[in-house]
C-alpha cells in the first residue's frame, strides 16, 4: 500500500459575501489580487506552517482511500490511513520513532508472508524502517507536493470568493502535478489552504486545526517487527 501526501480536497459552493461596515472586507480585496501572487502567498503559508490536521478521501478502483491525520513539522503525527479493506493507525513521535497498527492486508501489501501479516495484524509496532512513513508523518511531504512545481507551471487563476468552516477565501485554480484543481486560500494572512478539490481525479481535502499542538503517546505494549517478524 502506498500512501501520499493529500493534494485533494471538497469543492465549496460559492457564497455571497457582504462588504465590512467599514469598508472593503479583506475577501473583497484578496480577490482581486494578482493570480501569482495568491500563489506565492499559498507557498509561503505552507513554510511558515507548523502543523495542520487533514483530512482526505479519494474514490479509486481499489476502493476508497482515506487520510485522517494530524501533523506537523517536527515530525509528530497521530491518526489513520485506509485504502479498500487495508487500515493503518500511525502514531509518530519523531521522524526515527513511528508506531504502527496495520491490518492484515497492510502488511502483506508491504511484503510480509502472509504467516508474518497475521502476527502483525492489529498489533502496535514498532523498529520500522524510518522512511516508510516519512510522505505521511509530518508536514514535509505535503509541503514538498505544492512546492514541486513553479508558479509558472501551476498556471494560476483566481476564480472568486467562498468560505470554508466558516472562513473567508478565495478560489484558486491551479495545474498541480498535472492535474487541476481548486484550492480554498484563506483570504487573511497567513494565507492558509483551506480545502482543494480535484473533481477529474476524485479527490477531495479539507485542512484545518493550523498550529494547534500534536501530542502523540506511545501507546502500551507496542511489539518490535524485528522480534515478530524478523527479516529473511
Amino acid at each position: 500500500m502506498r500512501f501520499r501526501p493529500a493534494v485533494a480536497a471538497i469543492a465549496i459552493p460559492i457564497l455571497s459575501l457582504t462588504l465590512a461596515a467599514c469598508g472593503e472586507s479583506a475577501v473583497d480585496k484578496y480577490v482581486k489580487t494578482a493570480p501569482a501572487k495568491v500563489d506565492q502567498d499559498m507557498r509561503d503559508g505552507l513554510t511558515a506552517l507548523k502543523s495542520v490536521h487533514v483530512y482526505t478521501v479519494q474514490k479509486e478502483s481499489t476502493g476508497t482511500f482515506t487520510i485522517d491525520m494530524s501533523i506537523d513539522n517536527a515530525g509528530h503525527c497521530v491518526g489513520t490511513l485506509s485504502q479498500g479493506t487495508m487500515t493503518l493507525q500511525l502514531i509518530g513521535l519523531s521522524p526515527a520513532k513511528v508506531y504502527a497498527k496495520g491490518s492484515a492486508d497492510f502488511w502483506t501489501s508491504e511484503g510480509a508472508s502472509v504467516t508474518d501479516a497475521a502476527k502483525l495484524a492489529d498489533k502496535w509496532i514498532t523498529g520500522l524502517p524510518q522512511n516508510l512513513f516519512a510522505d505521511a508523518c509530518g508536514t514535509q511531504g505535503l509541503v514538498k507536493s505544492y512546492k514541486a512545481s513553479t508558479i509558472s507551471q501551476n498556471k494560476p487563476k483566481v476564480i472568486g470568493k467562498t468560505s470554508v468552516g466558516g472562513v473567508d477565501a478565495i478560489s484558486l485554480q491551479i495545474t498541480l502535478s498535472g492535474t487541476r484543481v481548486t484550492l480554498a486560500i484563506s483570504a487573511g494572512s497567513p494565507h492558509r489552504i483551506l480545502s482543494v478539490s480535484a473533481p477529474s481525479v476524485k479527490l477531495r481535502t479539507i485542512y484545518s486545526k493550523f498550529d494547534e499542538p500534536v501530542r502523540p503517546v506511545a501507546p502500551a505494549g507496542a511489539l518490535d517487527i524485528n522480534q515478530v517478524a524478523p527479516s529473511k
